[in-house]
């Protein structure tokens, strides 16, 4: 469970978040199965943050930096995480349901059974992402990058992918169901 003390540093604002890191340079951040929902924290770097099981559901994380956070079972139903950097990060089982990512960065990250249903990904990347299993169904993916992304089992129902790039086998696929 992630540090009471932490959480009171988290809630005076991305400053004093910012300032306590650099206070504490040699320690790992632990937020685990924190509940952040209905928070703005737009500004906040919460790269290489334990973060496992937390909540931000239906928090404004614009712009928000998880670059290899551990994410995992996190979820971020209705979040809007438009330009966030998940790059390099744990999110395997986490939950985008109903997110908005505009143009956010998923690259090199793992996602394995991670559910973004009806979630909009326009322009977001998600190269070489590991996507094994993972739901985004009915998902908004229009000229997101997908390149040499995992799609092995991942339920690719319904998606809208208008101008995306897709792995030759998830390209294959769709064009076999219309």
């Amino acid at each position: 469970m992630g540090d009471p003390e932490l959480l009171k540093t988290l809630t005076a604002g991305a400053e004093a978040f910012r300032s306590w890191r650099e206070a504490h340079a040699g320690i790992r951040p632990d937020l685990s199965g924190l509940d952040l929902s209905g928070r703005s924290l737009e500004g906040f770097d919460f790269s290489l943050c334990d973060l496992s099981g937390t909540t931000f559901a239906v928090s404004d994380l614009s712009g928000v930096r998880f670059t290899g956070a551990d994410l995992s079972g996190a979820t971020f139903t209705g979040a809007d995480a438009s330009g966030c950097l998940f790059d390099t990060c744990k999110l395997a089982g986490a939950d985008f349901s109903y997110a908005t990512l505009t143009e956010a960065v998923f690259d090199d990250s793992d996602l394995a059974g991670a559910r973004f249903t009806e979630a909009v990904l326009h322009g977001a990347s998600l190269r070489r992402a590991h996507l094994e299993g993972a739901v985004l169904r009915r998902a908004v993916l229009t000229s997101a990058n997908l390149g040499s992304a995992e799609l092995a089992g991942a339920d690719l129902t319904g998606i809208v992918a208008d101008g995306a790039v897709l792995p030759l086998s998830a390209a294959r696929s769709l064009r076999s169901d219309s």
